[in-house]
């Protein structure tokens, strides 16, 4: 198959686009070699040479039955590296047996091609101890399958060593990615640094120029310089001026405190003397007779009293107390006359609102004031 695939290349310009698959086993009924394209599913071969399938444990190998691999299913197509697809029935390959333990015969070390320890690697595989397998030479293992095929513990050394290969090749890869992501990092860091420094460089350079063109603009002095120092010698005057103070410093509190008590003492003599003040003012006050604003019994009888007078003092006669009875009689009837035409009103119109009801109790409250002026 190779060397087609080197004829097609060289003198025919043809690329590879398929390849000589050998279809053998008791489980097919046509058997032979066949020229298939790359991509072609592998069910469909077996539909087209009639395979029949064992009842259980039927085995699909793609490879040679020592370093050929089983299928888990059909679903897959046909590829480069696919040279021969094996149906044995149990005749030809019977079912392999449970995996026992290893005792040590060491018939894989004496059939192994390259001359390992394919004990050894098992350990190791199954411990995951990637640097003993690489110690052990585990990438010069050639997969051929002699170990598998004359253990008497029926151990699949070759998947081992198929499944730690990956993960010794995973871990090399992770470890690349890992070196290569440190380095960028350094070098990002770096870069980071370089930048920095070539920001200080920049702002003390154009510090230093603004400096030498403060100067060159106020007659060589540097103002920024003078009133830095301006200010150093302030702080130290007022340091100093500090020192000074400290021995002084308790006398001055004395003094201070002994200056608020009296302030607070005479401020307490002055508001007492207020306060005797007010009182004696009070009480001057209190011996006039005080009129009562809201006594309205005490201001009807002086103004009847003031009437009194003024008719007494007008020569006009006063009324008799039969006649006062009589007027006072005449208005509470009138009164009682209006309360029970309020009460008629009120009893035929249930619905009028409270803000009727308050117009109506002022309009009467008018209208007794007006009778009694009247009377009176």
């Amino acid at each position: 198959g190779t060397l087609v695939a080197m004829k097609e290349a060289i003198f025919d310009g043809r690329p590879l686009i398929s390849r000589i698959v050998t279809l053998t086993g008791d489980a097919f009924k046509k058997k032979g070699n066949f020229s298939v394209r790359l991509g072609t599913p592998i069910q469909y071969l077996l539909d087209k040479q009639k395979f029949k399938a064992q009842k259980s444990g039927q085995k699909l190998i793609i490879g040679g039955p020592m370093m050929g691999f089983t299928l888990a299913h059909t679903d897959i197509p046909v590829t480069k590296i696919c040279n021969c697809i094996l149906a044995p029935n149990a005749k030809e390959m019977p079912l392999a047996k449970n995996e026992a333990p290893c005792i040590r015969c060491s018939d894989c070390a004496v059939v192994c091609p390259s001359s390992l320890l394919p004990q050894q690697l098992l350990w190791y595989a199954k411990s995951q101890d990637h640097e003993k397998l690489a110690e052990y030479n585990l990438s010069a293992c050639i997969e051929c399958g002699a170990c598998a095929y004359v253990c008497p513990s029926q151990i699949p050394l070759v998947q081992y060593y198929r499944i730690a290969k990956a993960e010794v090749w995973a871990s090399e890869e992770e470890a690349k990615k890992i070196e290569i992501a440190r380095q960028r990092h350094e070098k990002r860091d770096a870069r980071l640094e370089q930048a920095k420094r070539e920001r200080k460089e920049k702002h003390k350079e154009a510090a230093a120029k603004r400096q030498q063109q403060l100067k060159e603009k106020n007659g060589g002095e540097d103002l920024i310089a003078a009133a830095l120092a301006r200010a150093k010698a302030k702080k130290a005057k007022k340091a100093s001026a500090v020192n000074n103070d400290e021995i002084e410093k308790p006398k001055k509190i004395v003094n201070v405190k002994s200056d608020a008590v009296s302030a607070a003492i005479t401020r307490a003599k002055a508001k007492k003397a207020e306060k005797l003040a007010e009182t004696e003012n009070t009480d001057q006050v209190s011996e006039k007779p005080v009129k009562k604003k809201n006594d309205p019994v005490a201001a009807a009888i002086a103004r009847a009293k003031a009437k009194k007078a003024a008719k007494l003092a007008e020569g006009q006669a006063l009324p008799d107390n039969d006649e006062v009875i009589a007027q006072r009689k005449a208005r509470k009837e009138k009164l009682r006359v209006q309360k029970q035409d309020n009460q008629k009103t009120d009893d035929a119109s249930p619905e009028i609102s409270a803000a009727d009801k308050r117009k109506a109790k002022i309009a009467a409250a008018v209208a007794k004031a007006k009778a009694k002026k009247e009377q009176s």
